[in-house]
Parts: C-alpha cells; sequence; structure tokens
C-alpha cells in the first residue's frame, strides 16, 4: 500500500487524479501509520529510474473537466495565442535565485495575436505594477484558491513559461 504526503493546497489535485495510492494533506502526517518514508525526490535515485523506464509519460495529474470548463470564463474567447506565466516563487524561495525578471517577459506582451495570462498569485516584487503601457498582462492567479485552480488554468492555455519555483 502506497500513501502519498502532498501540500495542503494541492491535496484537491492529486485526490481528483486517480493515481492508485492513498493520498493524504501535510496536516494530517501524524495521522498515517506506515513502515517506510521516503521523500519524493528520493524516488528516482531509490528506484534507479532514467529515461527509458519512466513507467507513465502522460499527463498523471487530472484537473476535473467542469472546473477547467468554468475556468474558462476567465479567460478571453478569441483566435489569439493564450500564454500563461509565472516569474517569480514566493518569498520562502526567494534564496533559490529561480525567479525571472518580468521584463523578461515583456516581448511576449507586445507580440500581435498573443495575450498573457499572469499566473502569479503573489506578486512579492510588485513587478506586475511596472509593465510599461504597450504591454498587456491579464492578471489570472488572484482567482486562483488552490493548485486545482491553476491546473484548470494551465488547461485553457496554450503554451505555459514559467519557473522551476511554481
Amino acid at each position: 500500500k502506497v500513501s502519498l504526503v502532498v501540500q495542503n493546497g494541492l491535496i484537491d489535485l492529486f485526490k481528483n487524479s486517480d493515481l492508485g495510492v492513498d493520498i493524504y494533506s501535510e496536516s494530517q502526517i501524524n495521522d498515517i501509520k506506515y513502515d517506510y518514508y521516503i521523500p519524493m525526490m528520493d524516488l528516482p535515485i531509490v528506484c534507479e529510474t532514467t529515461p527509458d523506464n519512466i513507467p507513465k509519460t502522460s499527463a498523471y495529474l487530472k484537473a476535473p473537466k467542469a472546473k477547467i470548463n468554468a475556468y474558462k470564463k476567465n479567460i478571453n474567447d478569441n483566435d489569439k495565442l493564450k500564454i500563461g506565466i509565472a516569474f517569480e516563487g514566493t518569498m520562502a524561495s526567494k534564496e533559490t535565485d529561480r525567479d525571472i525578471p518580468l521584463e523578461f517577459m515583456y516581448p511576449l506582451m507586445q507580440m500581435p495575436n498573443v495575450e498573457v495570462y499572469s499566473f502569479q498569485v503573489d506578486d512579492c516584487s510588485r513587478q506586475m505594477d511596472r509593465i510599461p503601457d504597450d504591454c498587456e498582462l491579464i492578471r489570472l492567479g488572484s482567482t486562483f484558491k488552490n493548485w486545482e485552480d491553476t491546473a484548470c488554468a494551465m488547461n485553457c492555455m496554450d503554451l505555459m513559461v514559467t519557473t522551476d519555483n511554481g
């Protein structure tokens, strides 16, 4: 029997993905009875994972279709290419040096027939307040309550450009 503990904000997304394991939130960790514990990021080493033996190469996390359709109301209904961006992590990730200055994304925002949607929940460095007038950014992240909302919105995008901290 396999149990998976995820951050509280990820619980709905993982539970709706039918992974064949028991899903617990990090706040339930003291309630779990187990024989062995292993951090998720150690699994590839322990399982001797290589690109050739990854068991499931398609998407394994699934957002509910009804919720994806509900999120489409936040996305403009037009033929423009929809690009979602996330450029910085939370204050907890500031020392990882993985953020992308938002100004690097300005060329995307200036492209014709393109709409850029910000997936930033927080704008810690207040970069979105300094966007030039010739750039358009649609702030979508403020509508997210959890990672399932994020996944639903991602399903409405044609392309995502993001850092490795969100």
